[in-house]
């Protein structure tokens, strides 16, 4: 009987200090200013290296639809930048400005003259590669509640 007690003891007291660096290291990732303008970045913690990128998006309502729309946006930013970042994606674009004008004369024989300019921006990115053991790390929501933030890293 008392064998049991001290394993439950030790177990809740192993699992209490698993949660404790997970938030630890959680906190770690929010404060970080770097990670959370969705750039990608290294973090030591407790003698390890990951290599760590943080999506974020809106919450566009209340609903738990919207909820679950920006933490999936959010993660999918962040895997998109964590590949960008090791994979050195190529990016091609191009822009182009069309101009219209157009004369109209009416009845009376007075012309007005409409000019609409469209503005063409075509990006397209490649890329290959695979990231293995890609972790999710964490996912919170800013102070306002306005925006969602999804960590995921590999460890190096």
């Amino acid at each position: 009987m008392k064998k049991c007690i001290i394993l439950m003891v030790m177990f809740v007291f192993m699992s209490t200090s698993l949660l404790q660096a997970e938030d630890n290291f959680l906190n770690i990732l929010k404060n970080d200013e770097n990670l959370c303008m969705g750039n990608v970045d290294t973090i030591v913690f407790k003698g390890k290296e990951y290599l760590i990128s943080v999506g974020s998006s809106p919450i566009d309502s209340d609903t738990p639809e919207a909820k679950l729309k920006a933490r999936e946006e959010a993660r999918l930013i962040a895997e998109e930048s964590l590949m960008k970042f090791v994979y050195q994606v190529q990016v091609d674009s191009a822009e182009e400005l069309k101009t219209e004008h157009t004369e109209m004369i009416n009845k009376n024989g007075k012309s007005k003259v409409r000019i609409e300019e469209k503005y063409i921006e075509i990006i397209k990115e490649k890329g290959k590669g695979i990231l293995k053991r890609l972790t999710p790390y964490g996912k919170w929501k800013s102070k306002d509640k306005a925006e969602y933030y999804f960590a995921v890293g590999i460890t190096l």
